[in-house]
């Protein structure tokens, strides 16, 4: 027999990700932070990701709500990339 090596999920929105509007967004989130990481805990996991959109307003919620559970918090964001003509950037700045 093996023994199943713990998981935990590294892309997961809060309902803090509904706060930046995002046309490409292909799920909504409506889970607060406690509710997530109470889910986390019961499922097994031993750790427990927050990455919102743009947003790091769940910090608090998320240490707080996981040491109340027992479980290591992972803090993450998620930041668009813009994608530029970065030499044309960086000549005017110049």
């Amino acid at each position: 027999m093996s023994k199943e090596t713990p998981t935990s999920l590294l892309h997961v929105h809060s309902h803090y990700s509904l706060l930046v509007p995002n046309p490409n967004a292909r799920t909504l989130a409506i889970s607060s932070v406690p509710d997530l990481v109470q889910a986390a805990a019961k499922t097994g996991h031993t750790a427990v990701a927050i990455t919102d959109d743009q947003l790091l307003l769940d910090l608090g919620e998320l240490f707080a709500s996981a040491d109340q559970q027992s479980i290591r918090p992972i803090p993450g964001i998620e930041l668009p990339l813009l994608l530029a003509d970065t030499q044309t950037e960086i000549e005017s700045l110049s």
